[in-house]
């Protein structure tokens, strides 16, 4: 299906037009109050805006899910579907998507007023190391974002592996991405989240509201937002963004996400099988509680807010394949039978009642504690973690 991220080819004189208008666009976008995208309490749909598209738009499904789990916030009866989107508003966005609530301190950036209504959420995605500034006292907030920098910012929260050269070679325009961001747009084409339009990129355009909620509903399918148990299978990616959900009896056919939401509150999957990654940024310290026949293929630890992590399995039949470990800024604790598990960052990992057959070490600042009751039968650390 057509992602359409770009302009449709049309002849240059029909592209000239329809760039001033998206321009035109975008101009408009800066002289609406700031507050236009603030988080409001009460609920939204679809009927709720007057410039909704019709259904049969290209992007009323995507926009539809958007308002639906609170993404995208309107004002004054409009949504503003074709206007460019900010730094400032996707960095609310993804706070909103992930259920991120802890800040950094980004006091450092002088263009971020300490009462703008987008200062919470943008702290909580540099938290989230999703966005940084453009320099050391920059952060440009009401700068438009393009299409490449938005792909690298979502490829760093889903930690998606770069991307090959190839990828970008099909099309048209993949040799101007830029530089930084070759891997991150690969990564995100390859994935299924991004297809251009024709044979473009468009990379260096700024993106809109509409082709960013696009991109955004093929990446995430289904929302759990409120604490229950959850049986039905769903397919696409499944985000839990809060604490108290128990997913159960249900095969996810995409990925599963436990978003920074959780806090250091628990999550239970029982009786599952994910067919693609998990991917673990939120959770305590006892908090992944892994049991009756769970089957997961690769679980991706990457929790990059405060408080340790606790990953308990359980049952004869319950099976992790794979254990990534690309963050944590407190202890990660492994409980249960893990065949691999791969250290990629310089953590405190301590293994409690646990059995890993084979264990692999690349981050030299790395902190293995191997309690008595715990058994590694092989471990493999590379050269540059020697000194693990």
């Amino acid at each position: 299906m057509d992602v359409r991220l770009g302009i449709e080819d049309g002849g240059t004189s029909m592209r000239k037009r329809i760039l001033a208008i998206v321009f035109a666009l975008c101009m408009t976008l800066t002289l609406l109050p700031m507050t236009a995208l603030a988080v409001t309490p009460e609920s939204q749909s679809e009927a709720d805006f007057s410039d909704m598209p019709d259904e049969g738009s290209w992007s009323y499904a995507a926009l539809s899910a958007a308002v639906e789990n609170g993404l995208l916030k309107g004002s004054d009866g409009k949504l503003t579907p074709k206007g460019c989107l900010t730094r400032a508003q996707m960095a609310v966005i993804m706070a909103r998507a992930f259920g991120a609530t802890e800040q950094a301190d980004i006091s450092a950036y002088t263009d971020v007023p300490g009462d703008a209504w987008y200062h919470d959420a943008l702290a909580a995605a540099v938290q989230m190391k999703l966005f940084a500034g453009t320099s050391a006292a920059t952060m440009a907030p009401d700068q438009y974002i393009t299409r490449q920098q938005a792909f690298v910012v979502l490829a760093r929260a889903l930690k998606l592996n770069d991307g090959t050269e190839t990828t970008l070679a099909k099309f048209s325009d993949g040799s101007s991405v830029s530089a930084y961001a070759r891997g991150a747009v690969a990564a995100m084409v390859e994935a299924g989240y991004v297809g251009g339009t024709g044979s473009s990129l468009s990379p260096a355009a700024a993106i809109t509201r509409e082709q960013f909620a696009q991109v955004l509903y093929h990446m995430i399918g289904t929302y759990y937002t409120s604490p229950g148990t959850y049986t039905q299978t769903a397919s696409g990616t499944v985000m839990v963004n809060t604490p108290g959900v128990t997913l159960k009896g249900m095969t996810i056919d995409g990925d599963l996400i436990l978003g920074d939401g959780i806090g250091g509150g628990d999550v239970y999957l029982d009786g599952i099988t994910v067919t693609g990654n998990v991917l673990v940024r939120g959770g305590g310290a006892n908090s992944i509680h892994v049991t009756n026949n769970t089957t997961i293929y690769h679980l991706t630890i990457c929790k990059t807010a405060s408080g340790g992590i606790h990953l308990f399995t359980e049952g004869v039949r319950t099976e992790i394949s794979q254990v990534f470990i690309e963050d944590g800024k407190d202890d990660i604790i492994l409980e249960g039978t893990f065949p691999q598990v791969i250290v990629n960052a310089g953590v405190s990992l301590v293994l409690q009642n646990a059995s890993v057959s084979n264990m692999t070490v690349t981050a030299g600042a790395a902190d293995v504690s191997v309690g008595k009751s715990s058994a590694v039968t092989s471990v493999q650390i590379a050269a540059d973690a020697a000194g693990t």
